[in-house]
Parts: structure tokens; sequence; C-alpha cells
């Protein structure tokens, strides 16, 4: 018999992105699915990061091309910490992420900010993390 594919609707393959802070370049908020009613909360880029990777993981989708390289016996990041969604103050920015391939040990997608109606591709997660910078860094003060 033939290969069966996985189908991943749109609101499942989605993430959403809330940022509620960005001092210092140091950004905290939640990540959430349309299609789900609870959020994971971020205090930092790598939690993000890792976060959003678990999460493709969980799915199968999109799957990697290759194996993550580790220093030493994995050790595995804590399980998401999830709440039901809920009122948090302010939010600075929202984000939609859609990683369509992870290959070369990254991610490919794109990423579009709400307030702003603008959408923009990337091709690896640096070039993701400038495009947030580039958006959070125009919304904080400045300071030396």
């Amino acid at each position: 018999m033939g290969r069966v594919s996985r189908f991943v609707p749109y609101k499942q393959s989605t993430l959403v992105i809330r940022v509620l802070s960005y001092h210092g370049r140091c950004l905290k908020g939640f990540v959430t699915t349309p299609a789900q009613e609870w959020e994971i909360p971020f205090s930092n880029l790598m939690e993000l990061l890792l976060t959003v990777e678990q999460l493709l993981d969980e799915r199968q989708s999109p799957q990697q091309c290759m194996r993550p390289r580790i220093f030493d016996a994995p050790a595995r990041w804590p399980p998401p910490r999830t709440s039901p969604c809920t009122g948090h103050g302010a939010v600075l920015a929202t984000f939609t992420l859609r990683i369509l391939f992870r290959q070369n040990a990254s991610w490919q997608g794109s990423i579009c900010w709400l307030e702003r109606g603008v959408e923009a591709q990337f091709r690896s997660a640096l070039e993701l993390i400038g495009l947030l910078d580039s958006a959070l860094w125009g919304l904080t003060e400045k300071s030396p």
C-alpha cells in the first residue's frame, strides 16, 4: 500500500506569539495556537525557541530532516507549563508563526505581525530572531 500522508489543518499548524514586554532585548509573553484554549508562557528567547521546537516535535509537523546534535545525554526540556487563555495585561505585539520546513537544522516559514499587517518569510531561526527584534526594538524605548 501507499504511504499515508498526514494532513495538518491551518489552525493546528499556526502558532500565535503574544509578546508582553521587550526590555533589554529580553522578550516575555505566551505561545498559543488558534485551535487550543491554552497558553505556554516564555520569559526569554531560549524558552520561546525550545517551546516552539517541542510543539513541532509533538505534532511531528513539519518533520525534522536531521537529528539535533547534543553534547551529552539528552536533557529533556521540561514539559510546557500551560495555562488557560486569560487576560494578562497589555500585549506589546502579536505574531502568527508558520513553520513550513525544518531543514538544515533550522526553521523556514513566515511570520505575520498582526498589529501592522505585515508578513515576512524567514530561512532560518536566526533570521526569525532578527525579524522579531526589528519589530519589537522599534516599539520599546531605545536606551544606550
